[in-house]
């Protein structure tokens, strides 16, 4: 009798362990898988004119875009991005200063909310001549009828009007 006691207990006790060990499985196979984070790459700064810079750069997985950007590496208090989710992303920021060094990195953020933000950068504007500015001033740039034109960002005072041609 003593045999069959010990026997039993032994076997409730292994069984407890299999359904804990059963539940504990199917609760973690249960959970989400976290989503990849994205990579940033090609970080490109073109079209440096006076009071504008074009900041380019592409990530392997289709994610937001936004560049913060300041005269002052610890603040950047000044950005500007874009809500559409694609791999190519492109942003021109307008109305800085000439002559000046400006710091910036970029953010991008996928569906998933997951957020990867590059390492700080450098550009400096340069002061254009007053012909320059009068040039710049003159060109009127109008699409074609071949060419596809898309307006984003519009608000009160700016609207971003883009083209392929």
């Amino acid at each position: 009798m003593i045999l069959i006691n010990i026997m039993s207990n032994i076997f409730k006790k292994a069984l407890y362990i299999v359904v804990i060990t059963a539940v504990l499985v199917a609760s973690f196979a249960a959970l989400p898988a976290k989503a990849e984070t994205p990579t940033i790459t090609r970080i490109e700064v073109s079209a440096i004119a006076g009071s504008k810079a074009t900041i380019s750069w592409s990530t392997n997985q289709a994610t937001t875009g936004i560049v913060h950007y300041g005269l002052v590496a610890a603040t950047m208090s000044n950005f500007l991005g874009d809500s559409q989710l694609r791999q190519d992303h492109q942003v021109t920021l307008l109305s800085l200063q000439e002559s000046k060094t400006y710091y910036f990195n970029v953010t991008s953020r996928n569906a998933g909310n997951e957020e990867t933000v590059s390492f700080t950068f450098t550009f400096a504007t340069v002061k254009l001549t007053q012909a320059e500015k009068d040039e710049i001033k003159g060109q009127q740039v109008l699409p074609t009828t071949n060419d596809f034109v898309g307006v984003d960002g519009v608000s009160a005072t700016v609207a971003a009007v883009s083209w392929t041609s």
